[in-house]
């Protein structure tokens, strides 16, 4: 907006110091002329409303501004005073010094605005690259996190499987006793501690196994010596009953014979 004010102001500033030189003027070239101090006004009262919202979200008044609307409130009386009655009434180089002054505070406030501009444009630039900056060191270090993270997991899962591994050839040869260590609660610890109670269930059946054979061992010894005795017994009866059986047939030659020489004796 105060680029039409300041335009408005020129404007202003050279159609009145024309009609303040000239003595053939007329009301009807004075009155459009006399009217446009209360557009400057407006725009004036505007432009400050603008400022006062600026300042109540927090931004103060540029320090140009006081003198700006000074002027600029000098001139606007300047040409009401001049040109207000319809009739040109003043000196043409003073109001035209006037416009100038007005026009030159104007520009000066414009100055700093735009100075204020560009420096609060500066300032969310500066904040977007700091932003951008730290979205950048956050996504790297988002990315060297995942990656470590991946590189742990491999590693882990690696570790994890060579120690299954481990144990399932020691159990494949015959050791049962390895245990897993395996932390964790994922899949691959869960499958550890089931490999490690099937180990520790088979060791138990192994373990009876071997109980069970150590008593049909210990039994089959005890039938053999009790086989052996009882033969070693049946072989001694077999011994004696031989010689029973021989003293019985002694026993009935010498009755024979006794019985024949009774015979020949009664003969």
């Amino acid at each position: 907006r105060m680029i039409p004010w300041i335009e408005l102001m020129g404007l202003t500033r050279g159609a009145g110091a024309g009609l303040l030189a000239r003595t053939d003027t007329t009301p009807q070239q004075v009155v459009p002329v006399a009217s446009q101090a209360q557009l400057i006004d407006l725009q004036t009262a505007r432009i400050e409303e603008k400022l006062e919202s600026l300042k109540r979200a927090g931004e103060d008044n540029p320090a140009t501004w006081a003198a700006a609307k000074m002027a600029t409130q000098g001139f606007t009386a300047k040409v009401r005073q001049a040109l207000g009655s319809g009739e040109p009434n003043g000196v043409p180089a003073e109001f035209f010094a006037s416009g100038t002054g007005a026009i030159t505070q104007a520009i000066a406030f414009e100055r700093s605005v735009t100075a204020r501009l560009l420096e609060l444009l500066e300032a969310r630039e500066q904040q977007k690259r700091h932003a951008l900056w730290l979205l950048g060191l956050l996504a790297t270090l988002a990315l060297v996190l995942t990656v470590y993270a991946m590189l742990s997991f491999a590693r882990a899962t690696l570790n994890s499987l060579k120690v299954l591994q481990h144990v399932m050839r020691q159990g494949a040869s015959g050791n049962l006793g390895e245990r897993i260590s395996i932390r964790g609660q994922d899949e691959l610890s869960q499958l550890g501690r089931e490999f490690e109670k099937m180990l520790m269930i088979l060791s138990a059946l192994v373990a009876d196994v071997r109980s069970a054979s150590n008593l049909v061992s210990r039994v089959s010894n005890q039938l053999v010596e009790d086989a052996k005795s009882l033969s070693d017994r049946t072989q001694s009866q077999a011994a004696s009953l031989e010689e029973a059986s021989a003293s019985i047939r002694e026993v009935s030659d010498t009755v024979t014979r006794n019985s024949e020489s009774c015979l020949l004796y009664t003969s």
